[in-house]
C-alpha cells in the first residue's frame, strides 16, 4: 500500500513538470549552422557576408549577419569584418534569428600549399 502511494506521488510529480509548447525553442535548444567556402562580398557597413558553397553545379549563395558579438578569427588573430576580402576561405558558425542567419563566429582558413590536394 505505501509503495502504491509512493508510486502515484512521483507520477504526479513528473506528469506535472514544465513543457515547453510546441514550436518553441529555448536558446540551448537553437539549432546551429556550419558553413565552409569562399567569401564573395563583404559589407562591413551592412554588417552582412556573402559566401560560395556547395560543390559542381549545386553552388549557393549563403547571407550571414554579422553583428558585434559575432567573434572572427585568423588563426590566433582577432579580425574586424573589413579584414575578410572576396576569395577567403571562411568556416562560419550560425543560427536562426528571426529569419535571417545570424554568425556567432566567423575563422578565416588558410589555403593548403601547392595543388587542390596540397601536393606540390
Amino acid at each position: 500500500m505505501r509503495l502504491t502511494a509512493a508510486l502515484l506521488a512521483v507520477v504526479a510529480l513528473v506528469g506535472h513538470a514544465p513543457v515547453d509548447a510546441p514550436g518553441q525553442s529555448s536558446p540551448a535548444q537553437q539549432a546551429s549552422y556550419t558553413y565552409q567556402g569562399t567569401v564573395q562580398d563583404v559589407s562591413a557597413e551592412a554588417g552582412e557576408l556573402t559566401i560560395i558553397t556547395g560543390v559542381g553545379f549545386a553552388l549557393r549563395l549563403i547571407e550571414i549577419h554579422v553583428t558585434p558579438a559575432t567573434t572572427i578569427v585568423s588563426s590566433d588573430t582577432t579580425l574586424t569584418l573589413d579584414r575578410l576580402n572576396p576569395g577567403a576561405l571562411v568556416r562560419a558558425e550560425c543560427r536562426r534569428e528571426d529569419g535571417t542567419l545570424v554568425a556567432d563566429r566567423i575563422e578565416r582558413l588558410t589555403r593548403p600549399a601547392g595543388g587542390p590536394d596540397g601536393a606540390p
